[in-house]
């Protein structure tokens, strides 16, 4: 049995800040495979944020 690499990706804005999260709104999509998320500023009306990451699952060789 073996086990895949776990493929990450992040995107982020240089405006991206931690302590203005109350003018972001997170959006978040889960699936059998992995999840994404981005982050959009709304002050700004722009995605800030972008990223996906993929679930570890074991694979079977024949």
């Amino acid at each position: 049995m073996k086990e895949k690499a776990m493929q990450k990706l992040e995107f982020f804005d240089e405006t991206f800040d931690p302590d203005r999260t109350a003018t972001y709104e997170l959006s978040i999509q889960v699936s059998l495979g992995g999840f994404s998320l981005c982050i959009k500023d709304l002050t700004r009306n722009l995605f800030i944020g972008l990223a996906s990451c993929a679930f570890n699952h074991p694979t079977v060789s024949p």
